[in-house]
């Protein structure tokens, strides 16, 4: 009896010990995504679509549809993963089996935004890239450097607009 208490005290200690030693991953739910993904800009609604449709040139990302009125850019870009490389890797590692088992996944990554209007003077914008088996491609770091070079477009938009400058 007196060796029970003692493992069960050890068993408690020793559970709290390692649950809390092991690092969570941080599940992002959908309106944290969303939160990443979108951000607010003091510009007008025509003045952000041109950044954006400079931003996905920029990315050699070229449209497949879009609708101004909607506010909604998408491009469709075919992807393959895996190289030649991975596959003399495999050719190395496993023989001719390797080289004929070798299949690089290819598919489609949809890359969209979406632009609203708020005001006069003030838009969201969202971007989305998602792979065709549901996978993210802009995950929050690419979000946020994708949304920093959109707001260097606006400024130099804004700077040019400023100097009389036309714009294209």
């Amino acid at each position: 009896m007196k060796y029970a208490k003692h493992a069960v005290f050890l068993g408690i200690l020793f559970n709290l010990f390692f649950s809390c030693a092991t690092p969570h991953k941080r599940a992002l739910t959908g309106i944290m995504k969303r939160a990443y993904e979108t951000r607010v800009y003091e510009i007008s609604y025509e003045d952000a679509w041109k950044a954006t449709m400079t931003l996905f040139q920029d990315l050699d990302i070229m449209p497949t549809f879009t609708d101004k009125n909607s506010g909604l850019i998408k491009a469709e870009v075919p992807y393959q993963e895996g190289s030649r490389t991975q596959q003399a890797i495999g050719t190395v590692l496993f023989g001719v089996a390797g080289a004929l088992l070798y299949k690089p996944r290819k598919g489609v990554v949809n890359y969209t935004a979406f632009i609203t209007k708020l005001s006069q003077h003030k838009v969201s914008i969202r971007f989305l890239g998602i792979r065709d088996d549901g996978k993210r491609v802009w995950k929050e770091k690419e979000c946020n450097q994708l949304h920093m070079r959109l707001q260097e477009l606006i400024n130099q938009l804004q700077f040019l607009k400023g100097t009389g400058t036309e714009v294209e």
